[in-house]
């Protein structure tokens, strides 16, 4: 039952892959929970960060409580598509 477990799992060839959207998706502009703002320009003292996590929602909360992390979104990264929004950005 769990033999394929350790395996990794390949990535789909781009032309096999799910369309992606031709515009990225509306966003506030406004972190929920601390104000500021989730799209660029930061703070010049800024640098951006990607990050693989399983469960990125719960894994963003762990960002929150580090002095120094500006902001955080999350999303997927990677993959065929031009669009990419997973960006978590520490003030250095």
């Amino acid at each position: 039952m769990f033999s394929n477990v350790r395996k990794a799992s390949p990535l789909p060839d781009p032309s096999e892959a799910l369309a992606g959207r031709d515009t990225p998706t509306s966003l506030t502009g406004v972190h929920v929970v601390n104000g500021r703002s989730i799209q660029p320009p930061f703070p010049s003292t800024c640098e951006c960060a990607v990050f693989g996590v399983g469960c990125f929602w719960g894994a963003e909360r762990i960002f929150w409580q580090h002095d120094g992390v500006h902001t955080t979104a999350v999303g997927y990264a990677g993959g065929s598509h031009p669009i990419q929004r997973t960006r978590k950005c520490a003030q250095a």
